[in-house]
């Protein structure tokens, strides 16, 4: 999504106000390959940090839950605070954590970041899943009962498909028309990747859209995978602090295009020093190995804290 920025009126009650559209990030690529002078137009990105997905739930998706229990929420009370005193409250027979099994090992990890690892960090992802759960704690609260981690999964993996289908192969399939058979060649793989495999795919694929003309270059490519949200990058402890990057694993959703600048040159060289992560929100659907026993995409609340109050110096489009 991005927002094209209009100028204010010089003068009038409306001389301090800015005016601003938002059009869809797809619709832009596609314009700027038919009309170069629109690329001059003064745009800016539109993302949201994790915090800011959290207040998104907090003031549309539960608003019914509001307007049943009378609960009051301040834009500036703490958001994790007060999203895990409602759902202790209001949506007991929800489960707060989620158990993830990696190399035979259980782990857990709290529920909201579990819909973050299984998204595109956009509202209409989140809102989708909570729209879910809401209900779901509707037709359960009689029965007094949590619903088991299972079931919970179920239900997610079914929202989840309809996101990659209905609203990012839908979305994008305009300017990369077989993303979906892209997406393929990754079936049955692992999540983590060399980056020399990812460059093999890349080269190999025979990419067809507007946006992929003769000229098009392979690291090009890459980019767009990654601006997509399609992959991350996963760095070493050692590399994230010689970077100046903020995580270890960066999606351009949560570290933007920096990690990517500052290591383009390694992906294309099949460096070790940086690997490549297909975005877990694709993990069930390509069936996709879990080869680590990391839990990816399970930052922790003081990261995504921080992340928060770093936001506006992270380019993340």
């Amino acid at each position: 999504m991005a927002v094209e920025k209009l100028k204010s009126m010089d003068t009038g009650i409306m001389g301090n106000a800015s005016f601003c559209i938002i059009i869809p990030q797809d619709r832009i690529d596609q314009i700027k390959l038919v009309d170069r002078d629109f690329s001059k137009k003064n745009f800016i990105g539109l993302s949201w940090d994790a915090i800011e997905l959290l207040q998104v739930i907090l003031q549309v998706v539960l608003l019914r839950l509001k307007v049943m229990y009378k609960f009051e929420y301040d834009i500036e009370d703490d958001a994790v605070e007060k999203f895990m005193e409602i759902m202790r409250k209001y949506m007991s027979t929800i489960p707060l954590e989620v158990k993830i099994e990696t190399e035979g090992i259980e782990k857990h990890i709290d529920l909201f970041q579990y819909l973050l690892r299984i998204s595109f960090w956009r509202p209409r992802d989140i809102i989708k899943y909570f729209s879910v759960l809401v209900d779901a704690n509707n037709k359960n609260a009689l029965k007094h009962k949590e619903i088991d981690v299972d079931t919970l999964k179920s239900l997610l993996n079914t929202v989840t498909e309809d996101i990659i289908e209905n609203e990012f192969y839908n979305e994008y399939d305009k300017i990369f028309f077989n993303i979906d058979e892209f997406m393929e060649e990754f079936e049955g793989g692992d999540i983590i990747l060399d980056s020399s495999m990812l460059i093999d795919v890349v080269r190999e694929f025979e990419f067809q859209g507007v946006m992929f003309g003769e000229e098009n270059e392979l690291l090009g490519k890459v980019g767009l995978l990654y601006e997509l949200g399609i992959i991350g990058l996963k760095f070493s402890s050692k590399e994230m602090k010689s970077r100046s990057i903020g995580s270890m694993l960066c999606f351009v959703f949560n570290e933007g295009m920096y990690p990517f600048n500052r290591a383009k040159q390694d992906i294309l060289k099949g460096s070790g020093n940086v690997k490549i992560v297909l975005n877990p929100v694709f993990a069930k659907k390509l069936s996709l190995h879990y080869n680590t026993a990391e839990i990816l995409g399970a930052y922790g609340w003081d990261y995504l804290r921080d992340n928060h109050i770093r936001k506006k110096g992270i380019d993340r489009i």
